[in-house]
């Protein structure tokens, strides 16, 4: 079983509408660096993580908004 990172939902929902655009931004309110959250988002190789989910999780549970549309979990075989 593996956790993953759905990066184009979360650009979207989070960073562009939540934050306008501005990783810093966002990045300060998950409580992460800016440099780890650009490396995230623009390096698709990056796949994220224990510490990015975790922060996902917090701000969406804090925020009321359903963290399942970023994080996944792939059971694999």
């Amino acid at each position: 079983m593996q956790l993953g990172f759905n990066r184009v939902n979360f650009i979207k929902d989070i960073i562009n509408n939540k934050f306008n655009g501005n990783i810093t931004k966002c990045a300060i309110e998950l409580s992460l660096s800016n440099s780890y959250l650009h490396a995230v988002i623009y390096d698709t190789k990056n796949k994220g993580g224990i510490k990015l989910l975790n922060a996902i999780i917090n701000y969406c549970t804090k925020n009321k908004i359903d963290y399942h549309k970023y994080i996944f979990i792939n059971l694999g075989e």
